[in-house]
C-alpha cells in the first residue's frame, strides 16, 4: 500500500531556507518534516499546517538566522582581498565582453549614438532655457506691457512711462528705458594717421554701418549684468557712449577708447559722441545683442533730435521703446499692477490701459509679444524638444536592456558553474553589474566624443554657438550619476538576477527556466520599444 505524502506548507519551507543559517537548515528541515508527519496523523492536515507555521517562526530567533561568515584576520587582509576580488571582476568581464565583440560593439554603438543625440538636443535646451538668467538681478527685474481691452499687451513702451511709474508707484528700485531700433546710422571714427610723416595732418577715416545699438539711460549697465571691462557704468551724461570690447578693438585697435570721439550719423542727424566706458560682449544667452549705447539724455536736447520731437523723452503718445523696472526685493509684482490703475486714472482719465509687467527671464519664451524680434525663442518648441530627446533616450536604454537580457541564456552554464563551486549570490550580481557598468560608461565616453566631433555641424545648423555649457552644472552630473547607475541596476540587475537566483544543479534544468524568464522579458522589452515611438 502506498504511503501518504505529508507535504508542509511550501511557503514555511522557503522562508526558512531564506533566513536559517546554512549549516542548521538542512538538520532543522529534516526534523520539522519528521514532526509534520506526525502531526498530521495526530491532528489532521489543518492543525498540522498551523503547528509547523508556528515552530517556523518560533525558530527564526537571532541564533540561527543567516550571518555573513567572517574572513580569517578579516583586519588585515581586508582591503588586499577587495582589491584582488576587484581586479578579478574586471578581468573576467573584459575577458567577456572581448569574447562577444559583436554583442558589445552593437551594445555600446547603439547607446552612445541614443545618447549623443539627447546631449545634443539637451544642449540647445539648455541655451533657449538659459536666456537672460545671468543677470544679478534677474528675480527682480520686470518688463513693462501695456494692454488695451482690444489689443494684446504690447511692449512698445512711451518713455514717458518708466520716470513717471518710478515717481508715483511704491517698490521700484530702478526704471531703464531700452530705444533699440530707431538707433541704427554710420559710425565714423577720424584717427590720426600712424604712417604719417610729422609735418602732416592727413587723418584716416574708419566708418562702419552699425546696427546693434541702442539709446539707453544712464543706469543701464548698473541694473543689468554687462561687465564693465574699462572707464565707468554711468551714461547719465549727454553724448556719452559705452562700446563693446569688439567694438572698441574694431574703431581703436591697442589705443585706449576712453575719451575718444566717435560721429554718429542717423535719422536724429551727425552727433559726436564721447567714449565713456567698455563693457565685455553681451553673450549669446542674452536677448539684448548690443553694441553701442547712447545715454538717451542725448535726444532731450531737441538739436539733437533733428525734427523727430516724436523721440522727446517726456513724451506720453509715441510707444518706440522697451522700458525694465527693477523692483524692491519686497515688492510685489501683482499690488504695483493694481496701482497703476489708480496712477493711470489720475494722469491720463481717457485712456482705458492696464499695465501687466513680464518677468524678465520669462521674456525669450514668450514669442507672442515679440513677434518682430528674432533674438526670442518659442517655449512650445523647447518642451518638444525636451520630450522628443528623453523619449529618445529612453529608446535606446530599451534597446540597450533588451540585448542586454538576451545575454542572460548565454550566462546560465556559467552561473551554474560558479555556485557549484562556491560562489555566493552576492559575487555573481556584482560581477554582471561591473559588466554593465563598463559598457554604460564606454557608451558615456563615446557619446560625448561624438557630440565633440560633431558639435561645429550642428551649431551651423541650429545657428547658435551651442557647447557643453552643462558640464558645468552640478544638476547635469547628478543626472548622468543617476541616469548610469539606474541603467546599470534596469540592465545589469535583470541578467544577475534571473540565472543567479536558480538552484546550482542540473544546468539543463537552469538554462530551461532562464530561457522562459529571458524570452518573457524580451517579449515584453520589445513590445514596449515598438509600441512607445508609435504611440
Amino acid at each position: 500500500m502506498k504511503q501518504p505524502d505529508f507535504l508542509p506548507p511550501r511557503g514555511a519551507d522557503r522562508l526558512l531556507e531564506r533566513f536559517c543559517a546554512p549549516d542548521l537548515r538542512e538538520e532543522v528541515l529534516g526534523d520539522l518534516h519528521e514532526l509534520y508527519g506526525t502531526w498530521e496523523v495526530r491532528y489532521g492536515r489543518r492543525k498540522a499546517r498551523q503547528r509547523y507555521w508556528w515552530h517556523v517562526l518560533k525558530f527564526l530567533r537571532p541564533s540561527a538566522l543567516k550571518r555573513r561568515r567572517p574572513i580569517p584576520n578579516q583586519s588585515s587582509t581586508s582591503l588586499p582581498l577587495m582589491f584582488d576580488m576587484i581586479r578579478n571582476y574586471l578581468l573576467v568581464a573584459f575577458r567577456h565582453l572581448q569574447r562577444r565583440k559583436g554583442f558589445t560593439l552593437l551594445n555600446v554603438l547603439g547607446l552612445a549614438l541614443g545618447l549623443a543625440a539627447f546631449l545634443l538636443i539637451l544642449e540647445y535646451v539648455a541655451f533657449e532655457w538659459s536666456a537672460n538668467r545671468f543677470h544679478a538681478n534677474r528675480d527682480r527685474l520686470y518688463r513693462v506691457l501695456l494692454a488695451s481691452p482690444t489689443n494684446e499687451p504690447d511692449f512698445h513702451i512711451p518713455p514717458g512711462v518708466g520716470p513717471g511709474l518710478q515717481e508715483n508707484l511704491s517698490g521700484i528700485a530702478s526704471s531703464v528705458r531700452v530705444a533699440e531700433g530707431i538707433s541704427g546710422g554710420v559710425v565714423t571714427y577720424t584717427a590720426p594717421r600712424s604712417d604719417a610723416p610729422p609735418a602732416r595732418t592727413e587723418a584716416a577715416l574708419k566708418s562702419f554701418r552699425e546696427e546693434r545699438a541702442a539709446y539707453v539711460d544712464g543706469n543701464f549697465l548698473e541694473v543689468f549684468s554687462f561687465p564693465l571691462v574699462a572707464g565707468q557704468a554711468s551714461l547719465a551724461a549727454p553724448n556719452a557712449l559705452a562700446l563693446s570690447a569688439s567694438e572698441a578693438t574694431k574703431y581703436f585697435g591697442e589705443t585706449n577708447p576712453i575719451g575718444q570721439i566717435l560721429t554718429v550719423h542717423n535719422q536724429f542727424g551727425n552727433t559726436d559722441y564721447t567714449v565713456t566706458g567698455v563693457f565685455e560682449d553681451m553673450p549669446a544667452t542674452s536677448d539684448l545683442q548690443l553694441d553701442m549705447l547712447f545715454s538717451l539724455q542725448t535726444l532731450y536736447n531737441p538739436a539733437n533730435r533733428n525734427g523727430n520731437d516724436w523721440a522727446e523723452p517726456n513724451n506720453w503718445d509715441n510707444g518706440f521703446l522697451h522700458t525694465y523696472l527693477l523692483l524692491q526685493p519686497e515688492a510685489n509684482p501683482a499690488t504695483l499692477e493694481k496701482e497703476f490703475v489708480s496712477f493711470r486714472e489720475r494722469i491720463r482719465p481717457q485712456d482705458e490701459i492696464r499695465m501687466v509687467l513680464q518677468p524678465f527671464t520669462q521674456i525669450h519664451l514668450a514669442p507672442s509679444f515679440d513677434y518682430a524680434l528674432p533674438t526670442f525663442g518659442n517655449l512650445a518648441l523647447v518642451v518638444f524638444l525636451l520630450g522628443v530627446a528623453l523619449l529618445i533616450l529612453l529608446i535606446a536604454w530599451v534597446n540597450y536592456i533588451n540585448l542586454s537580457t538576451a545575454q542572460a541564456l548565454r550566462r546560465a552554464r556559467e552561473v551554474g558553474i560558479r555556485k557549484a563551486i562556491g560562489a555566493q549570490r552576492g559575487q555573481l550580481v556584482g560581477q554582471y553589474l561591473l559588466e554593465t557598468l563598463l559598457l554604460t560608461s564606454g557608451a558615456a565616453v563615446l557619446a560625448f566624443g561624438a557630440v565633440q566631433a560633431g558639435q561645429g555641424a550642428f551649431n551651423a545648423f541650429t545657428g547658435q554657438p551651442l557647447s557643453l555649457r552643462v558640464l558645468n552644472q552640478g544638476w547635469f552630473w547628478a543626472g548622468t550619476l543617476l541616469m548610469i547607475g539606474s541603467s546599470t541596476l534596469m540592465a545589469g540587475g535583470y541578467v544577475a538576477g534571473v540565472p543567479v537566483r536558480f538552484s546550482r544543479c542540473g544546468s539543463c534544468a537552469v538554462r530551461s527556466k532562464v530561457r522562459w524568464a529571458v524570452c518573457c522579458c524580451a517579449k515584453g522589452w520589445s513590445c514596449f520599444s515598438s509600441w512607445f515611438p508609435a504611440a
